[in-house]
């Protein structure tokens, strides 16, 4: 038409509601829109904040849970290490028939038993098996680790005489000195002193199959040195007798 819009600028007419009076609402409906759009927003960051909430606790249960196992890890190793661990016992002046059954059964149940106030009880760790040792705090009896085959004995302080008396396998550790005839016999393993030790060491020590005797000596040591030795070795860092 003359005067009219080109045919490509014309559009759909928009249809809007209007009030009672005839007049158009588009501001009141505008807001309501409005309004709906942030609720909705709202709504969403609420559900957004949930989603978030509901994670943070899943991740704070599973860390619950990481840490519980963990404790139960934790406790089932420090029962593995009671069982197997260390034991103490304290002699004192008991017999050295009940002394030794008290070593025992401690070395029955652990591999390791600690000794105090060890009060010339004999035969301490006679027989001793690999895998198992003794740490005696005290002053030990005679032939300790007699007959041992591959267990450990440390002593903090000194030991009687015969220590390692037909000594078949393991170590004798001796944090002082030592009396006579240590050695006697001994045909494997090692025993070291360290200080001086008393008359006749490493008496009748000899070689037995693939064994070799061993014993070394921090100081000095009394007379008659290795008599009648037979095989072995005998390190003397001291003076001799």
């Amino acid at each position: 038409m003359p005067g009219g819009l080109p045919e490509s600028d014309r559009r759909e007419p928009v249809m809007v509601k209007t009030n009672d009076k005839g007049l158009v609402n588009i501001a009141t409906q505008a807001q309501a829109a409005k309004g709906s759009a942030t609720e909705g927003k709202a709504a969403w960051g609420s559900a957004t904040e949930g989603r978030a909430a509901r994670g943070e606790a899943a991740q704070a249960g599973a860390a619950r849970g990481e840490a519980a196992q963990a404790g139960a890890t934790d406790a089932q190793a420090t029962q593995g290490s009671a069982a197997q661990g260390r034991a103490v016992v304290t002699l004192g002046t008991e017999h050295f028939t009940e002394a030794n059954e008290v070593v025992r059964a401690a070395l029955a149940a652990s591999d390791t038993v600690e000794i105090h106030e060890a009060f010339a009880q004999r035969y301490l760790g006679c027989g001793m098996d690999k895998g198992k040792s003794l740490m005696i705090h005290g002053v030990p009896g005679n032939d300790m680790a007699c007959y041992m085959n591959g267990g450990y004995i440390e002593v903090f302080g000194n030991a009687q005489d015969q220590v390692g008396n037909t000594m078949n396998d393991g170590r004798v550790v001796i944090h002082g000195r030592c009396g006579d005839a240590a050695g006697y016999g001994m045909r494997g393993g090692q025993v070291f002193i360290r200080d001086g030790c008393g008359w006749r060491v490493g008496i009748h020590m000899k070689q037995y199959q693939d064994k070799c005797p061993v014993i070394v000596i921090g100081g000095d040591a009394g007379s008659f040195l290795g008599e009648y030795m037979a095989g072995g070795i005998i390190i003397l860092l001291g003076n001799s007798g």
